[in-house]
């Protein structure tokens, strides 16, 4: 029988039936040694401060606009968040993600900003070439960055495509840490890591991850990246 898992309210405006549609994604989520997991949600339509959600002792934070996914992964994950599309392009992910880790893991904090970097390049991707499909190549001149621009705000207007979910996990280690982040896109296939160079022509995105971390690997036919952190 799955375990029931503990639903905190962060969001005092999230109505109780949004509440009670979220708890199907839970059912029988908990950690590696089969505790339960709290997780909290939010609404992140009208969500300001992400970085003050994270910072509620939760291990599991659902964004409510992209709950009508597949239930969040079961894994060993020290910190998880989902959110949807939408929420990741308007709120400054990256930076509060690192800084939660950091902040529940003090020995971290000199690697904060390595995280950061690596997170704000990895979510930019899962969102932008991930679920909302969009092609870098696109980007190559001013009329191209204009094409750009107005196909991304044509589908953010789809429901189908901003609400799709974009999720982070962290995994503490003994001597080192996993940031990983998955998307809901096509998936891809990545580059041989002697192929991820920087490049005038732009597209420096893989270049920038591995430069961050000790080691970046892709699974789920490219829809999930590993970012592997040491702290010798």
């Amino acid at each position: 029988m799955p375990s029931i898992v503990p639903i905190s309210l962060i969001d005092s405006a999230v109505a109780a039936p949004a509440i009670e549609a979220a708890g199907g994604q839970f059912a029988g989520m908990t950690s590696w040694r089969r505790r339960t997991r709290r997780v909290a949600v939010f609404d992140g339509r009208q969500a300001a401060d992400l970085g003050g959600i994270l910072r509620q002792p939760e291990t599991g934070f659902l964004d409510l606009s992209c709950v009508d996914v597949p239930p969040m992964p079961v894994l060993s994950a020290a910190l998880i968040l989902r959110l949807a599309t939408a929420t990741a392009l308007r709120l400054d992910v990256a930076s509060a993600f690192a800084a939660a880790v950091a902040e529940r893991f003090p020995e971290l904090r000199p690697l904060e900003t390595k995280m950061g970097m690596a997170l704000q390049e990895a979510v930019g991707n899962a969102v932008l070439h991930g679920n909302l499909e969009l092609k870098t190549a696109q980007r190559g001149n001013l009329r191209g960055l204009s094409e750009f621009a107005a196909e991304m705000e044509r589908r953010l207007a789809d429901d189908a495509y901003a609400s799709r979910p974009v999720t982070i996990g962290a995994v503490r280690g003994r001597s080192q840490s996993i940031l990983w982040v998955e998307d809901r896109g096509r998936g891809f296939l990545p580059p041989e890591p002697r192929g991820i160079r920087l490049s005038a022509a732009g597209g420096n995105g893989l270049a920038m991850i591995r430069s961050c971390t000790q080691g970046t690997f892709f699974s789920h036919g490219g829809r999930r990246i590993r970012m592997i952190f040491g702290e010798g």
